[in-house]
């Protein structure tokens, strides 16, 4: 910069011509471009990096749960045949039909999850390909992998698909076809489309009714789970929430000497 700076404060010369190059007002432009690339470069860099930073503690949280979640399926007998040890023994049958309860719970959010997210993931990926999308296999990943986040993980997701079909609108053949706005719009709904399928008609048949809790609910579960424990319990509100339900509708049942499950 500071080269290219010296050599237009001098006059230019094009065989027998000479352009007087010194004598336009050409230090404040380029003072002024240069201020503001590094504003920009300032402004952008501590932002691209803490993006990165929390793309990748989200990516790692989600691996740790679902290591933690496998081990709790698979050796849930052991712990909880430890929990029920401490129990007087005329609620061993209780707690241990609260196991088998609090088992199914778990079972349907390991594995409904893991459908969804390759569901989800291989659906962005078409969508991505067919409309010509860069990246397509990276947004593919990336909507599988934040569909374990509740509610806010398919909005996360939509918004680095949404960026580059504004930025990048002539690598594909549609938004080289309708302009960057237009593109945007039409990755937005078919991302929209892609998360109202999911809701009415996979969200139903894949996890079924084992957690049953409202949408507004786990929203606000998520939101406090964010508060509580930050992105792990973001990601943990929904099976929680559904366990804290099915241990409280036990007590209150038998508070009231009512049959605490139903058969």
């Amino acid at each position: 910069m500071e080269q290219l700076g010296e050599a237009l404060s001098e006059p230019l010369k094009i065989g027998a011509f000479t352009v007087p190059l010194n004598e336009f007002p050409l230090d404040s432009l380029y003072a002024a471009v240069r201020d503001n690339v590094i504003s920009i470069i300032q402004a952008v860099g501590p932002q691209s990096l803490r993006f990165f930073g929390a793309t990748l503690s989200t990516v790692g949280w989600i691996l740790i749960i679902l290591v933690l979640s496998y081990y709790m399926v698979k050796d849930y007998r052991f712990l909880w045949g430890s929990i029920v040890a401490l129990a007087p023994d005329d609620y061993h049958a209780d707690m241990q039909r609260l196991g088998i309860e609090v088992s199914s719970i778990w079972n349907a959010f390991l594995r409904g999850q893991l459908i969804l997210g390759f569901i989800v993931g291989f659906a962005t990926f078409l969508v991505a390909v067919v409309v010509g999308l860069p990246n397509a296999l990276f947004l593919g990943l990336l909507a599988g992998i934040l569909e374990f986040i509740p509610n806010i993980g398919p909005v996360l997701a939509s918004i680095p698909a949404i960026l580059l079909a504004l930025f990048q609108n002539e690598s594909s053949w549609l938004g080289s076809l309708v302009g960057p706005f237009w593109f945007a719009l039409i990755v937005l709904l078919l991302y929209g489309l892609i998360q109202r399928v999911e809701n009415v008609y996979l969200v139903p048949r894949i996890i079924g009714r084992s957690l049953n809790l409202h949408p507004l609910v786990v929203l606000i579960g998520a939101v406090v789970g964010a508060s509580v424990a930050g992105i792990f319990g973001i990601l943990l509100a929904a099976p929680l929430l559904a366990t804290a339900r099915l241990i409280l509708a036990y007590i209150y049942h038998k508070l009231l000497d009512q049959p605490p499950f139903e058969d």
